[in-house]
């Protein structure tokens, strides 16, 4: 419970929009669905995640979602293959932290595989290759 109070002023420290996510908050408590009715942006370490309109995608850009796995990537080159990419969080934090690794970034939903792209865009990356299909073994 501290741990998603701690987050939820996370995000709204670092949103675009903070009438917006007390909107959704207040919904959810409520046991409505969560909706934004535009866009939210997140500004996090210098990077800015277009998290569409879920309380979810601002849950995954804000600075402390797995914050110690991604400070745990160590790269010098190669290629990095993120796999369910969703907003691209993991893809764009990578990209920026390791220029020279070239980045596979799959993500089977069309609407999500837009916000990765934009997420992309937004942050002028270059080595991130995106792919819209599903994997499956």
């Amino acid at each position: 419970m501290i741990k998603e109070i701690f987050t939820t002023i996370t995000i709204l420290q670092e949103s675009n929009n903070k009438f917006e996510i007390i909107k959704a908050i207040i919904k959810k408590i409520l046991g409505r669905e969560a909706y934004f009715s535009k866009d939210i942006y997140i500004y996090s370490n210098n990077l800015i995640f277009n998290c569409g309109r879920t309380l979810e995608g601002c849950l995954v850009a804000c600075s402390t979602f797995e914050k110690k796995s991604l400070n745990n990537i160590h790269l010098k080159n190669g290629t990095f293959i993120d796999i369910g990419a969703h907003i691209g969080k993991y893809s764009v934090v990578i990209s920026k932290n390791h220029p020279n690794v070239n980045i596979i970034s799959i993500e089977p939903d069309p609407d999500t595989f837009k916000l990765l792209n934009e997420n992309i865009k937004l942050n002028n990356l270059t080595n991130i290759q995106t792919m819209n299909l599903a994997l499956s073994s």
